[in-house]
């Protein structure tokens, strides 16, 4: 509920692109960093928490846009 509430408001304001694309390179460079950790053993608890809210902050944001995206495609009478 963090990352939701806001991720549509400042989806509704930025470029679509940008968005999807800052969002799969964000979840790209977490699981790069996470598989190193795993791989030495290194990842703890926290690694491991810190990890999973970043790629699911990513995906809410993909989630908003994609609702604002449906919503526009209703309002348009393209369904």
């Amino acid at each position: 509920m963090f990352v939701a509430l806001p991720a549509g408001a400042l989806v509704d304001r930025w470029r679509p692109r940008t968005v999807v694309v800052v969002a799969h390179w964000l979840r790209a460079g977490v699981t790069g960093v996470l598989a190193p950790e795993v791989h030495t053993g290194h990842a703890t608890v926290v690694v491991l928490c810190v990890t999973a809210f970043g790629p699911t902050s990513a995906v809410l944001f993909w989630w908003a846009l994609a609702a604002c995206f449906a919503l526009d495609a209703l309002s348009c009478g393209y369904w």
